[in-house]
């Protein structure tokens, strides 16, 4: 029991050192299975957080990009429509001055000053070199012209030709402005023309050359520079009565407008060249999904970054509650082991001196020659008991760190019946003969034969406890087997106990 404790003693911290953070001694209280179930769904939640919560933020950023794109395009939609309204109204006011010209050149030719105020009225308009203002007045079947004005205006007197005159016949049924898109020697030339009311027959028309329809770029100081635009001599977007192109033809998102020239509808095209609402705000979607994304990552980052610190808490606490409880319990197999030593020790002194005082009873009744053995014997159990005291004081050196063991050989064959003669009076009922060659071993001589006598009367006590423990069952029940080397019932062992007991020589 001494060298179990010692052992115990001996080892106690350096397993405690060695197991460490995760020791495979551990034994968690309750449920294991459960705890580390608890543990790993922990894990895979605190895990998942960093994750769910980018995504939460990039879907959520993305989702808000979609609705402000959505926003832009209605936005930009709506300016592009008002853009062309207000273009279509200003080409309407346009055309709607161009007849009140006509009106005014048809008129002053009833004049006496006529030929001077034809020219005044219509100079701002011809200036340009490549509209004509003209005033024809019916012959037979066609049209001649009676006074015009322009650098490329026809003489007065010159006919007609077949495709102005048909649009001239049209402005003289109709009675209002007419215009149409007519190929005069391989150019194609806008008319119109509008019936003079106050002098029938009269027909005042402006004739302008286009040229081939080709992009040109919008002057800087334009009010509609942001736009593409395309004017049509029709209803519809056809490219055959295409007049002119204000930067490029119009492409991506197109609105159409119609506006009145006269008795015909006319039509425009727009689209926007750069973004109407801003650079900043059509950029807005993309900064938004990049700002939530890199939110998104920050958030997940540090998300990420206090899971991680919580596991490592966590789980630094689970491992020192595991060491606190691998450390409480050596301490309770140690206070256990300290016990047991108690006890042990304290029945290990008694029996030698039980021994000795039954030997020096036996001294003063024997005879002189007999006393010498008597001697020998107390001799021996007062050695046994100093051995007993060197193992204590050896405890108190283990303890403190200063225990110095002193390695010799050793006969264990010598030192195995030294200690049979020391507990010959605990073993009379015994035959124990030792047998064999010699074997030489290294040990500390002070101490091995006290530990063989320590050892083996505690084993007897051991056993003579549990024969205790059985003759009181016995008592109680009335009968017990006897564990005695001859083979005795219960009323031998009852008797070999009260002889035992009487005799000085078999110590308790």
């Amino acid at each position: 029991m001494q060298e179990e404790y010692f052992r115990r003693t001996v080892h106690f911290g350096r397993r405690s050192s060695a197991r460490g953070l995760g020791g495979a001694e551990y034994q968690p209280a309750g449920d294991g299975r459960v705890g580390a179930t608890k543990n790993r769904t922990r894990t895979r939640l605190g895990r998942l957080a960093a994750p769910g919560m980018a995504l939460f933020i990039g879907g959520l950023s993305i989702a808000f990009a979609f609705i402000a794109a959505d926003v832009n395009k209605t936005q930009e939609q709506q300016l592009l429509t008002e853009r062309a309204g207000e273009l279509s109204s200003l080409l309407s006011v346009s055309t709607s001055e161009t007849r009140s010209v006509l009106l005014v050149a048809g008129s002053s030719g009833s004049t006496p000053d006529a030929a001077k105020s034809f020219a005044a009225v219509t100079a701002a308009m011809t200036s340009t070199g490549t509209s004509t203002i003209s005033l024809a007045r019916r012959q037979g079947s066609g049209y001649a012209v009676v006074r015009s004005a322009g650098r490329t205006a026809p003489a007065p007197g010159t006919a007609v030709s077949p495709e102005v005159t048909q649009m001239l016949a049209r402005a003289t049924k109709a009675k209002d402005m007419v215009s149409g898109v007519v190929d005069l020697g391989g150019s194609k030339h806008i008319v119109l023309a509008l019936a003079v009311a106050t002098d029938p027959g009269n027909v005042a028309f402006l004739d302008s050359a286009l040229g081939p329809a080709r992009p040109t770029p919008s002057a800087a100081g334009s009010p509609f520079r942001e736009l593409d635009v395309a004017v049509y001599a029709g209803a519809t977007v056809d490219p055959r009565q295409l007049l002119l192109v204000s930067g490029d033809l119009p492409h991506g998102t197109v609105v159409t407008k119609q506006f009145q020239v006269g008795t015909s509808t006319w039509s425009i095209a727009a689209s926007a060249r750069e973004p109407l609402i801003g650079t900043v705000a059509s950029a807005f979607p993309w900064l938004l999904v990049g700002g939530g994304l890199l939110t998104a990552a920050v958030l997940g980052l540090l998300i990420e970054t206090l899971v991680r610190r919580r596991e490592y808490a966590l789980r630094l606490v689970d491992e020192r509650t595991r060491l606190l409880v691998d450390a409480q319990a050596e301490a309770e197999r140690a206070n256990v082991a300290r016990e047991e030593f108690f006890a042990s020790v304290s029945h290990d002194i008694r029996a030698p001196l039980t021994a000795i005082m039954g030997f020096t009873e036996m001294m003063s009744i024997a005879e002189p020659d007999e006393q010498d053995v008597f001697v020998q014997r107390v001799r021996s159990n007062v050695a046994t008991l100093g051995v007993m005291v060197d193992n204590m004081l050896d405890h108190a050196r283990l303890q403190a760190g200063a225990l110095e063991v002193q390695l010799e050989p050793l006969c264990l064959k010598e030192l195995v019946e030294d200690c049979l003669r020391d507990l010959e009076p605990v073993l009379t009922s015994h035959k124990i003969a030792v047998t064999g060659a010699p074997v030489m071993v290294m040990a500390d001589r002070s101490r091995s034969g006290g530990c063989w006598r320590t050892s083996w009367s505690t084993r007897s006590a051991t056993r003579r406890r549990a024969r205790r423990s059985t003759s009181s069952s016995a008592r109680t029940t009335g009968w017990a087997a006897s564990p005695s080397p001859t083979g005795a019932g219960a009323s031998r062992r009852r008797t070999s106990r009260r002889s035992s007991t009487s005799s000085p020589a078999a110590p308790a």
